[in-house]
């Protein structure tokens, strides 16, 4: 039973919580190591070696190191026959190769633990599989299928009374809701992952949701409010988490974007490191390094040094499409786009703006299309073609409406249809 006390002390210590010491975690690892060779207990072993993965994932090992670990394992639990011991291991898989940006093995990997989840019946585990298979489907920019995992995670959850798992599946469904423009949703799905973080200490939801939440604010043109939700997630990670620090540092930064506070985003951006040391620290979540990549594109734009931004959205570009983390691809191509028309090329400006609108289109983000049209409409009206311009107007009009009645508060919904002008 000894080694199994002390692997037990060492998960809590590898996975993300307030106990999370990846110094401690490893000196039991070596203690549970010794115990298990001692016994020649293989089953250990293949606990160790699990263990090991978490550990290399929230303590920045290389992608390699967290992949061996994992695949080591599974190696050993297939030949042990251990199934529930191997849909473990799988699941956490999911960070090494997601981490890496290998979205494609990171979702076979869910995949078949999934199957073992709902064979044995384990309602919480299943919810947390479903909760990062809807990460994976945001990346790809799935969010119907991003939100359809995030239905069930929160059922089972609710159904399990756990209340981790309803609130970062909650939290995950609120930014897809807000991609495919369902304000009212996105509002209530954030607030009650939120709420229900609170009440049980969730690292995500404190240090990341609320965030989001704040993100979502901003954009409604309520950046004073946003930022007040986003100062409180950056204490709680500095407090509670300091891994998921740039989550609201970035977003934190976007949001005196958005005010027109410039010098305020800039030295918030200071404190941040470049979105690539980000990515290959919490590339599983890649709504932390695309806000932090878009945060300096935004204020390079901000400056008017259009050059540099258009190097930094080709570059982000690139490391999107190679990935298939599709869901920044819009957001990409409008800044590029912003920036060549900054610089009078009007043409290359326009071409660039139309792949953004059909970007937008093709993965249904109402969310990221309307601004793309307010910029194309402007590029229209340059180019002489003032009809064109006047039809993309309307459709603007058209969509901040429909996403302004979902909003029940007639705060919220003016200050969301003042962004029209």
């Amino acid at each position: 039973m000894e080694p199994a006390g002390v692997l037990a002390g060492a998960t809590i210590r590898a996975t993300a919580n307030a106990a999370h010491d990846a110094t401690q975690a490893k000196a039991l690892l070596q203690q549970a190591q010794t115990l298990a060779q001692a016994l020649g207990d293989r089953v250990a072993e293949t606990k160790i070696l699990w263990n090991l993965l978490l550990v290399a994932v929230l303590d920045n090992e290389s992608h390699q190191a967290r992949i061996d670990y994992g695949e080591r394992a599974l190696a050993l639990a297939r030949e042990l026959d251990l199934p529930e011991q191997r849909a473990f291991i799988l699941n956490d898989l999911w960070y090494a190769y997601a981490g890496g940006s290998q979205w494609a093995r990171a979702s076979e990997a869910l995949a078949e633990a999934r199957g073992i989840w709902r064979t044995i019946g384990n309602p919480p585990m299943l919810a947390e599989n479903l909760m990062r298979a809807a990460i994976s489907h945001f990346a790809a920019g799935e969010y119907e299928r991003a939100i359809v995992s995030s239905a069930e995670a929160v059922q089972l959850s609710q159904a399990s009374n756990n209340i981790d798992g309803y609130a970062n599946s909650l939290g995950m469904a609120g930014r897809a809701y807000f991609e495919c423009g369902r304000l009212g949703d996105a509002l209530a799905a954030m607030e009650r992952a939120v709420e229900l973080g609170e009440r049980v200490g969730n690292v995500t939801t404190l240090t990341g949701v609320r965030a989001d939440l704040g993100w979502v604010y901003g954009c409604m043109g309520m950046t004073r409010k946003g930022l007040a939700l986003a100062h409180l997630a950056q204490t709680a990670a500095q407090q509670l988490f300091p891994l998921t620090a740039a989550w609201s540092t970035a977003i934190t930064a976007r949001l005196h974007l958005l005010d027109g506070n410039v010098t305020e985003a800039e030295a918030v951006l200071g404190r941040m490191a470049p979105y690539r040391e980000i990515r290959e620290r919490v590339g599983f979540i890649p709504t932390i390094w695309g806000d932090a990549a878009l945060a300096w594109g935004e204020l390079a734009l901000a400056k008017r040094d259009d050059a540099r931004v258009i190097v930094l959205m080709d570059d982000l570009y690139a490391s999107a499409s190679e990935t298939g983390v599709r869901f920044l691809l819009p957001d990409v191509l409008h800044l590029k786009g912003q920036a060549l028309y900054g610089r009078g090329q009007t043409d290359e400006a326009y071409a660039t703006l139309t792949r953004a609108r059909a970007a937008a289109e093709e993965l249904g983000s109402r969310r990221a299309l309307w601004p793309i049209l307010v910029t194309l409409s402007d590029v229209e009206m340059r180019r002489g073609h003032p009809g064109e311009a006047r039809i993309m107007r309307q459709q603007v009009h058209n969509i901040v409406l429909a996403m302004a009645n979902q909003l029940s508060d007639l705060a919220m919904r003016n200050s969301f249809l003042n962004l029209l002008g």
